[in-house]
């Protein structure tokens, strides 16, 4: 009894270090998830800014001579700012996606955590109620048991006494000799 109540004992103490383990993984994901939600505020805030920039139309003078672009060259400097804000606008949506998807990944993870959590409180109560099961049966165990009146032990103890009878009679052959010298 003492043996499987050490092993259940030995199990709780394994399961506690789960929990634990899994306790740290579970902060360690929230504050993940608390970052991400930064990243994804700063994300928004910087497409904002690019969304609302406006073309410039300074752009359209050349800066050294101080006239107007032909018109083909205006066209090409519009289209050159134009396709600049749409890659920028392409590249902040992409990883405001990218934290978003890391976000939902992370709460998934935090979900399986929770459940595991919860499936080892639940093996700590069983293990903690088999253990306090045993501790009850081995405090109801006598703590020393009489044998002197089974049959086995009468058996020997005959046996001893006719052992004992014996060797005090080849002492006293011993003697007899002696006192005959």
């Amino acid at each position: 009894l003492t043996a499987k109540k050490n092993e259940l004992s030995l199990e709780r103490l394994a399961v506690e270090s789960d929990i634990k383990t899994q306790t740290k993984q579970l902060e360690i994901s929230r504050k993940n998830v608390e970052n991400l939600k930064k990243d994804v505020e700063k994300f928004r805030i910087q497409w904002k800014k690019v969304n609302e920039l406006a073309f410039d139309d300074n752009k359209l003078i050349c800066s050294y001579c101080g006239q107007k672009y032909p018109v083909e060259k205006q066209e090409e400097v519009k289209a050159e700012f134009a396709k600049k804000k749409d890659a920028d606008l392409k590249f902040i949506t992409d990883l405001g996606n990218t934290a978003s998807k890391q976000i939902k990944d992370e709460n998934s993870v935090q979900e399986a955590l929770l459940k595991s959590i919860d499936e080892n409180n639940a093996k700590i109560e069983a293990l903690s109620a088999e253990i306090a099961k045993l501790e009850k049966e081995i405090s109801e165990l006598p703590t020393s048991i009489d044998i002197s009146m089974t049959p086995s032990y009468l058996e020997i103890s005959k046996k001893i006494a006719e052992k004992e009878k014996s060797m005090a009679q080849s002492n006293n052959a011993d003697e007899i000799r002696k006192n005959l010298k």
